[in-house]
């Protein structure tokens, strides 16, 4: 019986041990070409964590909001900004927990989110601001304009998320799960697996792109490190999002 137990937990301590190294391999593999700090920004320092933001061109102030993914980040608008800048002020930001932002063991509400936001437009943009959205983000657009409408002029909601979706509320399922996620060992894993590279290059061809073809060199990796910066605490985040 004694060698029985000795076997098991020999077998399961190889097994931690072997989770471990492939989720730290990965994270490590994933950042490896730096694409996304080969790019110049600013930071600022919010209460709960360091947002990454960028500024460029001239005019009224046009804030870009991305998308809720784990391999969300202002990046996404690139090209859209080499436009927009010829009449805008343009900023862009990585809301916490993505992208270029501090990633903290927290849980990630839209509240907290639209707090970023109305705290980002007084204090970095400091005057009436305009603003475009990527999918969930409408949501958190519409509570900050609610909370604080001075701060907020025209707004324009790009693939915007239906009222459904939005309103859908965690059960059994999504509580387990997000509390798995948070897990050190086996929460990591899941995420690695959830955002495998293979798994972002499914999502552009079946969700992001309708013609294969057109996705640009290198936008993948970008995405994919995205999902990975921050090594362990990427998955902080990710966790709020399947718990609804």
């Amino acid at each position: 019986m004694k060698k029985n137990i000795k076997h098991f937990l020999f077998l399961a301590a190889a097994a931690g041990t072997g989770i471990h190294l492939m989720n730290r391999t990965v994270n490590r593999t994933a950042c490896m070409k730096e694409i996304l700090s080969s790019h110049p920004g600013h930071y600022y320092d919010w209460k709960h964590g360091r947002i990454y933001y960028t500024k460029t061109g001239s005019g009224a102030p046009l804030l870009l909001i991305h998308d809720l993914h784990p391999a969300s980040s202002s990046y996404e608008w690139s090209r859209m900004m080499k436009k927009l800048e010829k009449t805008n002020t343009v900023y862009t930001i990585d809301l916490l927990g993505c992208g270029r932002s501090d990633k903290p063991n927290i849980t990630y509400t839209n509240y907290l989110y639209v707090q970023a936001v109305n705290d980002f437009v007084k204090h970095v943009i400091k005057t009436k601001t305009d603003i475009i959205t990527s999918g969930d983000t409408s949501s958190i657009a519409v509570m900050a304009c609610h909370s604080e409408p001075s701060l907020y002029g025209r707004f324009i909601f790009i693939n915007p998320e239906s009222l459904d979706h939005m309103i859908r509320t965690p059960g059994p399922q999504q509580k387990c799960l997000s509390y798995l996620l948070q897990l050190p060992l086996v929460g990591t894993l899941y995420y690695v697996l959830a955002n495998s590279r293979w798994k972002v290059k499914r999502d552009f061809r079946t969700k992001y792109y309708y013609n294969g073809d057109r996705i640009e060199p290198g936008m993948e990796d970008m995405f994919y490190e995205a999902a990975h910066l921050g090594g362990f605490a990427a998955r902080f985040a990710y966790a709020s999002q399947v718990g609804y």
